[in-house]
């Protein structure tokens, strides 16, 4: 239903880490980028939406203080537009991790003679990245953990959790690396752990 679909979208861009263009929020969601213009389009009262020609450009909450109305139960008492922050970043995380499925070893093709190489030395990598690491991909990659650790625990969550430890979790690795991002992997995985050992 399309109250749903709206506050998905509101409370994604309300919690997420960093502004996210519509596509990228689209691609992040699961959603096309019509439907997402769709929803917000008609809020540009309280969202600051670029226009077609800078569709590149991240969204953002026009004032700080409407994204924590959002989130406040005291505050918002209209369920239409009440965002429950706990059951958000779970879906959040649920998306990211399931975005995080395309992850593949050696996604960027990287010849196997530079294999060997610094990252600094392989040249064109920044557009290696961008050509197979796509922004809904690099938001994953980069804050799946935040997202996970602010959530419900549930069992579909852990399903996908165990699913992505078992499968890409060098991948994941490898992408961080690529972004560099890695030094921070260690500890986002003890943070989860922490966090999983307190929910379950």
């Amino acid at each position: 239903p399309l109250q749903a679909r709206v506050k998905r979208v509101l409370g994604t861009i309300a919690l997420a880490e960093e502004r996210l263009s519509p596509s990228e929020l689209a691609s992040l969601l699961g959603d096309t980028s019509d439907s997402v213009w769709g929803i917000i389009d008609p809020l540009r009262p309280v969202l600051a939406v670029p226009s077609p020609d800078e569709a590149h450009r991240g969204i953002r909450v026009i004032h700080l203080s409407f994204a924590d109305f959002l989130i406040d139960r005291s505050r918002c008492t209209d369920e239409e537009f009440y965002i429950h922050s706990p059951i958000q970043h779970t879906l959040i995380a649920l998306r990211c991790l399931e975005v995080m499925q395309s992850l593949k070893y050696n996604i960027c093709e990287i010849d196997s003679e530079h294999h060997r190489l610094l990252n600094n030395e392989i040249l064109d990598l920044s557009t290696k990245i961008a050509q197979h690491i796509l922004p809904a991909l690099r938001y994953a990659c980069k804050y799946w953990t935040r997202h996970l650790c602010r959530a419900e625990i549930g069992e579909d969550l852990l399903m996908r959790l165990e699913e992505f430890c078992e499968h890409h979790l060098l991948h994941w690795l490898e992408v961080l690396s690529l972004l560099g991002y890695v030094d921070g992997a260690i500890d986002a995985l003890q943070l989860v752990q922490v966090s999983l050992k307190v929910s379950i």
